[in-house]
């Protein structure tokens, strides 16, 4: 479809539906979809409840009902293809979805997360310009382009930063503020999600979502500098039983890895150059193997040159230390001091051995 008939038949259609008298007793959704087979449409609450179903005639589909307080509700196929959110309220909906994109229109809070998605987006589209931007003026050689690439989107930036800032502020009233933070908060520092789960009702931070958001700062506020590093036992690749504070050292390393980790791999010879120059000045370092195969494993410690403690319960992602670090992604490095306080986190190459010269200077 092209795109300019698609927001024409938009303008088109919203324009239409907004002629319907305003329905204040209940929510109406009228959705008009293209590109999509006939099928049976669910309407999913908040609480997993179903509160519609309907059927797609020719593309279109309707629902209608009554909710006793605002809530985020899900679209979803039949097939299930979709998980479309709708910030549902007793007013009138219109939804438009083809290959270009879904628009859903009405009610307040709707409006709240639309105004709010539209300075995301748009931060996200401008960052990937000027990426693109950057790499042909790089390969260009063209600094001036560069540098006028890099002022140009840090003004972008602080403008929007200020926009999103804005909106946050009214979205975090209501339900909207709980799930815009449930969404993006693996994005976000995990200052910035305390800071804001914080801004929530209190009756939101209660909500099914705010538990989910509760449970998430709870694990990775575990690994914050300043506090203590939890404590694990796992087995070495000897076959012996190892506890992490048992690993002695005014400075130590945990390094999360794995063999098949190519960005881990690329990480071992800073870690092994680390060991070597400040093993006598008190540093250890304990590799904590993602693996679920011991030969790799083995195989790759060999290999890198690794002569420190390495554990591992060859569980991979399922190992508990992966979900007691809220581990996300690796190479993942923990810095701690002699009494396990957490000195640093995720710091790589040249980052990490200024921290190491630092500590043991």
């Amino acid at each position: 479809m092209n795109i300019r008939n698609y927001i024409a038949g938009t303008a088109l259609f919203l324009a239409s539906t907004f002629s319907v008298s305003a329905q204040t007793d209940g929510y109406q959704i009228s959705a008009r979809t293209s590109g999509v087979a006939d099928t049976t449409v669910y309407l999913i609450g908040s609480n997993v409840d179903t509160l519609g179903t309907t059927r797609m005639n020719h593309g279109n589909f309707f629902f209608q009902g009554k909710v006793s307080k605002p809530e985020v509700a899900y679209i979803r196929l039949a097939n299930g293809v979709g998980a479309i959110p709708v910030m549902l309220e007793n007013a009138n909906f219109q939804m438009l979805a083809s290959a270009n994109g879904v628009t859903i229109v009405g009610g307040d809070y709707q409006k709240l997360y639309n105004d709010y998605m539209a300075v995301s987006n748009g931060t996200r589209a401008e960052q990937d310009k000027f990426q693109k931007n950057m790499q042909e003026a790089q390969q260009e050689g063209n600094q001036m382009k560069m540098q006028g690439f890099t002022s140009s989107f840090a003004t972008y930036v602080e403008k929007a930063r200020k926009q999103e800032v804005a909106l946050w502020n009214d979205c975090a009233k209501s339900f909207v503020g709980t799930y815009l933070l449930l969404t993006n908060m693996q994005d976000m520092p995990a200052t910035m999600v305390r800071a804001r789960y914080d801004q929530l009702p209190q009756a939101e931070q209660l909500s099914s979502m705010g538990k989910v958001i509760s449970e998430y700062l709870e694990k990775v506020e575990r690994i914050m500098v300043g506090k203590t590093a939890p404590d694990f036992t796992l087995t070495t690749i000897e076959g012996d039983s190892l506890d992490m504070y048992s690993l002695k050292g005014k400075v130590k390393i945990i390094d999360f890895w794995a063999s098949w980790c190519a960005p881990c791999r690329r990480e071992m010879p800073t870690l092994v150059k680390l060991y070597k120059d400040y093993q006598t000045k008190g540093l250890e370092i304990l590799s904590v193997s993602i693996d679920e195969k011991k030969d790799a494993w083995k195989n790759a410690i060999f290999e890198d040159g690794n002569t420190w403690k390495n554990v591992s319960d060859l569980k991979g992602a399922k190992s508990p230390v992966v979900a007691l670090y809220g581990i996300k992604s690796i190479p993942f490095m923990v810095v701690v001091d002699e009494n396990n306080k957490i000195v640093a986190v995720n710091l790589r190459g040249k980052a990490l051995e200024d921290k190491i010269a630092e500590l043991l200077k």
